[in-house]
């Protein structure tokens, strides 16, 4: 299950990797592709966060009304993804 993204998206250990939060921010609000991108700190109830004990890693999910994930929300917005993996490198 997914969310739709209607409602944004919420960045887990945002309050950790403060820099590559605000990057999503700062490109949301330029772009526009979501209402709403919030923050959240570390959480522990979910397979991710085994990466986050051996990694620097964020974790982002939708949130919105839940749906099953039919193609990944097409295109949650394909354009962040592109954007957030140039800020990979």
């Amino acid at each position: 299950m997914a969310g739709t993204g209607d409602d944004g998206i919420q960045v887990v250990n945002g309050t950790i990797f403060k820099d590559q939060f605000e990057q999503l921010v700062a490109i949301n609000k330029e772009k526009k592709y979501l209402p709403e991108v919030k923050v959240r700190g570390p959480m522990n109830r979910s397979d991710h966060y085994l990466f986050m004990r051996r990694s620097s890693v964020i974790f982002i999910y939708t949130l919105g009304a839940s749906l099953p994930i039919t193609i990944f929300m097409i295109a949650m917005k394909h354009y962040l993804l592109h954007d957030l993996m140039s800020m990979c490198g």
